[in-house]
């Protein structure tokens, strides 16, 4: 019998690290002397994924597959809108589809790639519907968890790993992608990753894993449902679920009307909004048009499941016996939507938990209670019938509740609503959700927390504040928490918390070098709060302890030194402090000078941050030719980044041929400014296609600079043209974000009335000015 070939990975197919986690992906091929081994001639690898858990895949593989659900016999919210239950057609994705398709079957063989969309708009299932078609075609196709060892065969003609939100596994999905670089496989081997974080961010991952070779670096977006397609999504859900239960109603609806109810509202566009209005619609006969917004419709639907979980509760008496409360199984679902599928050995543990108030009961009873409301049950947890029913042995799980949005609703109204929010079991209900595996119960908040801001319009207060009582004065979890959120980009609900662990930590913490990582860390956090004194506290502290560890070992401390001054240096600018701010971004500059000359590659972006900052700081003290020479080194190093990683650096790129017009404006060189400023723009355009969200406001920044470029010029109607655009760019930002984004749009309207003025159009310059002032006036009551 001959041995079985292995594709080794950085020379071993097992790795592990010095924590002794078990990091393995490989492919193994088993010879055709090995009868049996693989279960038929389509297959002949096994593959095997473990990341991040102690241990070997099991030894038996399984055969990959989708978790596709039937509708359950009486109606249960969360089943129907799930996505494996396909209660509606899959519409308007033929694009998407085929894009796809032609990654999927070209070359080379390895490649992963990123879906990216926001909450909603079908991910997911477009990820399973393309699974499902590779299956068709004799592939190995499914869902992975990185986080759960698995052993899975592999089809000769190809391997699709579906990996769903790899940001609540950053660690896993580095290690996964680092093993790619490293494939030398035989057979097509892809791996799609589905996720709301924007392509830059996962930049600095693929850099490390050093993957860029092995990833399309053009994602996938996901665009709105309009049309046909919304009217396809909602009419199919709609007969299906008239057909499958008795008592489902609603009547049919014109595409024309659908159209006018999607244009309504930005969250309607969504696919699982379309969804939610069709189930709406079933459950709450009306007349053939939609009454409510996409997020009434899902909070009304939340209440429902609410309601029905009280029922459900009584109908196992926890409403009213010692130790339970009406509220006791929507509390526990609440807690499995920040903790994942959470099985009955923990539940139990959450209901003798005095702390948790959770009403539950006798924790022996949970069992039985949970079966009988059927809000518990045992499923299999991988492969090709992942997430249904098992056979006795498996583990009794209650499975958290899907999808992500009206999960959000019923975690606001049962646990954070004003009304229910309870500041002694809150913090400790969180904790319970979170210790077990806290970077992927981050993630799941992170994921709740902006689907019950910006997408529900819900007040996240209450969940923030939980958040930081849970670390006041909490050593252990505030160790555990701050690593595992030490992130620039941190939301807000997480921002008072991490300020509060970081500041428990430095009361705990004697070594120089950690204490500077802190003083950095609380700095940054607490300038993302807005409490800018305090942040430039802890960040002179900071540098002055960076500053004595640099003197005693100059290479190891600089580069931390000159990040820290770089910091400083925002934050004076911030105060109005410039000249403060342009000495310490000189120093900054030099170091990095220096730290460039000796290793070009990690610090020539810093580099260019560096000279763009200073560029900033000549300008606000009137030193234009330095201003000018600062932005033009820095637009001449980033030319070079965006050459080597286009998709990271174009955006940098464009900040700073904004900042190099503007230089160029200020020593009255107006050709050179409106070439610079052009090209910003151009650059913004292509960016705002791929990502709208994330680059609207970057384009209107710069084309309220173009106007100003055509203004100078005298070139009226060109400068009308790009005025008009951004005023109508920052219309929308404004009625998404006000206090963001009023004042920039009052500073538009200002230059609309200036270029009416020049044109001879002085009815509409007043009318612009009378607007411009309204909001200087509101803006200054609110602010003096």
């Amino acid at each position: 019998m001959e041995t079985p070939a292995i594709l080794y990975i950085d020379g071993s197919h097992v790795l592990v690290d010095p924590g002794g986690t078990t990091t393995m992906f490989n492919l193994i091929k088993f010879s055709a002397s090995t009868p049996g081994s693989v279960p038929g001639p389509e297959f002949n690898f096994i593959g095997n994924l473990s990341l991040g858990k102690r241990g070997d895949p099991p030894a038996q593989p399984i055969k990959l597959g989708i978790p596709w659900d039937d509708l359950q016999p009486t109606f249960d919210l969360f089943s129907v809108m799930r996505w494996s239950t396909r209660v509606s057609k899959f519409a308007g994705r033929d694009e998407e589809m085929t894009a796809l398709w032609n990654w999927a079957t070209s070359e080379p063989n390895v490649s992963a790639k990123f879906v990216v969309a926001p909450g909603g708009m079908g991910k997911t299932r477009l990820a399973a519907e393309f699974a499902q078609q590779m299956i068709g075609e004799k592939w190995s196709a499914g869902f992975v968890r990185l986080n759960e060892p698995v052993s899975f065969y592999v089809s000769k003609h190809g391997l699709l790993l579906l990996v769903d939100y790899p940001e609540q596994h950053p660690k896993e999905t580095r290690e996964l992608l680092k093993n790619l670089s490293a494939l030398g496989a035989e057979t097509h081997v892809r791996v799609l990753l589905l996720s709301r974080s924007d392509p830059d961010e996962w930049t600095d991952m693929l850099n490390e894993a050093h993957v860029r070779a092995k990833v399309d670096m053009q994602p996938l977006r996901l665009r709105p449902l309009r049309g046909e397609a919304a009217h396809e999504l909602y009419t199919s859900a709609l007969e299906r679920l008239q057909k499958h239960y008795d008592d489902m109603g609603g009547g049919a609806i014109s595409v024309e009307a659908l159209d006018d109810w999607v244009k309504q509202s930005p969250e309607n566009e969504r696919a699982l909004f379309v969804l939610a209005a069709s189930v709406y619609e079933a459950t709450t006969p009306g007349d053939a048009e939609i009454k409510y917004a996409g997020r009434e419709i899902v909070t009304s639907l939340a209440e429902r499941e609410i309601q029905r979980l009280r029922e459900a509760a009584k109908s196992v008496g926890l409403d009213g016996a010692p130790g339970t409360h009406p509220d006791g199984l929507a509390r526990l679902v609440a807690l499995a939507a920040m903790h994942g599928p959470v099985p009955l050995k923990t539940v139990q543990a959450w209901a003798a938990n005095p702390d948790l108030k959770l009403g539950l009961g006798d924790a022996e009873m949970i069992g039985e209670r949970l079966r009988e409301v059927h809000l518990a049950g045992r499923w299999v947890v991988e492969g090709e019938h992942a997430g249904t029913a098992a056979s006795d042995a498996a583990p009794l799980v209650v499975k958290p509740p899907e999808p992500d949005i009206v999960a959000a609703a019923l975690l606001h109204m049962v646990l954070f609503a004003p009304d229910k929010d309870d500041e002694t079991a809150n913090p400790e209900r969180l904790w319970a959700a979170i210790e077990p595996d806290p970077a992927n119960a981050f993630s799941r908040i992170e994921r709740l927390a902006d689907d019950m801001h910006y997408v529900l319009g819900r007040e996240t207060t209450p969940l923030r504040d939980a958040l930081e009582r849970m670390v006041d004065g909490e050593a252990e979890r505030c160790r555990v928490a701050h690593p595992v959120l030490s992130d620039v980009r941190l939301p807000q609900v997480f921002l008072p918390m991490i300020c509060s662990a970081c500041k428990h930590l430095l009361q705990q913490t004697e070594d120089l070098g950690k204490r500077a990582d802190l003083y950095n860390d609380l700095s940054v956090f607490e300038n993302a709060r807005g409490n800018t004194i305090y942040a430039l506290e802890a960040n002179e502290e900071a540098v002055k302890i960076r500053r004595a560890l640099t003197d005693e070992n100059p290479a190891r401390n600089r580069p931390d030194l000159a990040s820290s001054l770089n910091n400083l240096s925002h934050v004076y600018f911030q105060l109005g402090r410039k000249e403060n701010a342009l000495e310490v971004c000189e120093e900054a500059l030099r170091l990095y000078r220096m730290l460039s000359e000796e290793n070009p590659l990690p610090f020539r972006p810093d580099l260019a941050l560096s000279l763009n900052n200073l560029s900033i700081c000549y300008y606000s003290v009137g030193r234009h030719e330095d201003a000018l020479r600062a932005s033009q080194e820095a637009v001449r190093i980033r030319r070079s980044l965006v050459e080597e990683n286009p998709v990271k650096f174009f955006p940098y790129l464009a900040t700073s041929l904004d900042n190099m017009s503007r230089d160029y404006s200020s020593l009255i060189q107006f050709e050179e400014a409106l070439e610079a400023s052009e090209l910003a723009v151009r650059i913004h355009r292509a960016l705002v296609e791929e990502n709208p969200s994330r680059f609207r406001p970057e384009l209107a920044g710069s084309l309220h600079n173009l106007s100003n470029r055509y203004l100078q010029l005298r070139r009226y109607g060109d400068a009308l043209k790009s005025c008009e655009e951004v005023v109508l760019i920052r219309r929308v930002l404004c009625d998404e974000n006000p206090a963001r984004f009023r004042y920039d749009l009052a500073n538009s309207t200002n230059n609309l009335s200036l270029i009416y003025t020049n044109l001879g159009r002085f009815v509409e310059a007043l009318e612009a000015i009378d607007k411009t002032i309204q909001t200087w006036r509101e803006l200054a009551l609110k602010n003096p």
